[in-house]
């Protein structure tokens, strides 16, 4: 498992409950600086489709731009 990997599973998996306001504080900014600087797209499941959603405007993604993407070499 990558170190990317660990760091978000154990972010799915904290039980936000239990963390004070300062920890919450923290997880929070610390999402906010990720979202920003390494995740493009967020892919899922909505309205019973697999779709795409920018990070950087919250808008539906057409499939082929995220294909485009995965399939552009650097």
């Amino acid at each position: 498992m990558t170190d990317l990997s660990k760091e978000i599973f154990g972010l799915l998996s904290g039980d936000v409950d239990q963390m004070s306001e300062d920890e919450l504080r923290r997880l929070v900014k610390h999402l906010q600086s990720k979202m920003a600087g390494t995740y493009l797209y967020w892919v899922g499941h909505w309205n019973d489709a697999n779709r795409a959603v920018s990070t950087r405007d919250g808008r539906f993604v057409a499939n082929q731009e995220v294909i485009d993407f995965l399939s552009k070499q650097d």
